[in-house]
């Protein structure tokens, strides 16, 4: 009996240290640890399984879009890109660009009214590619269930523009009259041809 017991009485002054030395190398969790958190958000996988696209999302801020290739030896990261769609054909990959969180939360406490607040940018990328082309103020985009080589796209209203004049300035302009190339005027959301 007398062994029992000082088994006992020296287990018990070893657990204290035993559990102590555990605990020192681990950091203790509290709510500053989990803003840090991420997740994987959307995902998607192209149809001849090369590319891979997700969004990895922080508690609070601004997602981060990920492109790569399924050998991991090309990889794009686009800043606030969200929602990814890869084509039928497996070539591009279409994408939301949401405005940065600051902005929206900004424009949020001033109680902006919804014409005001900042808006979605569409970006798309060729894969393969590191070019992201954006258009910006694209309310929603689609592209064909079967086929490939166009989206089509919803512009948000434009503001109203006071100046008389429009510098295009050499570089692509877009806005509710006007496709991708200034050249050639077209009706609101007309479909537009994807490069090859």
């Amino acid at each position: 009996m007398r062994a029992f017991l000082r088994r006992s009485a020296v287990l018990l002054l070893l657990t204290p240290a035993y559990t102590y030395a555990q605990q020192a190398g681990k950091k203790p969790l509290d709510h500053t640890v989990y803003d840090g958190w991420q997740s994987i958000g959307a995902k998607t996988i192209s149809n001849n399984g090369k590319w891979i696209a997700y969004v990895i999302q922080p508690q609070e801020g601004d997602a981060t879009l990920v492109i790569t290739d399924s050998k991991g030896t090309q990889k794009l990261e686009v800043p606030r890109g969200t929602v990814p769609f890869i084509t039928e054909d497996s070539k591009y990959v279409l994408f939301t660009i949401k405005p940065a969180f600051k902005d929206t939360r900004q424009a949020k406490i001033k109680k902006k009214k919804a014409d005001e607040m900042p808006k979605d940018t569409m970006g798309y990328v060729v894969l393969g590619s590191n070019e992201v082309i954006r258009i910006p103020q694209v309310k929603t985009f689609k592209t064909p269930e079967k086929g490939s080589g166009v989206i089509a796209y919803t512009l948000d209203k434009p503001k109203a523009d006071t100046s008389k004049k429009r510098e295009l300035k050499g570089i692509p302009h877009y806005d509710s009259f006007w496709t991708r190339t200034t050249k050639n005027p077209a009706p609101i959301n007309r479909p537009m041809p994807l490069p090859s």
